[in-house]
């Protein structure tokens, strides 16, 4: 598996993390949702990236 495929599963990780905190009574949804925006972005970037290389092929 190579560095962004990795770093593709961790960020899926921590989405599901996050999604499943901000459900939780009590949470800061506020805080959640700004640190979902941050991995959506670079998942984004991460899946962009990823286009971009096959295309080249």
């Amino acid at each position: 598996m190579n560095a962004s495929q990795q770093r593709i599963n961790e960020l899926q990780k921590l989405r599901h993390d996050l999604l499943n905190r901000r459900e939780q009574s009590g949470s800061k949804i506020t805080s959640i949702d700004i640190e979902l925006n941050v991995v959506r972005s670079e998942l984004q970037a991460l899946y962009e990236q990823r286009r971009n290389e096959k295309n080249r092929l």
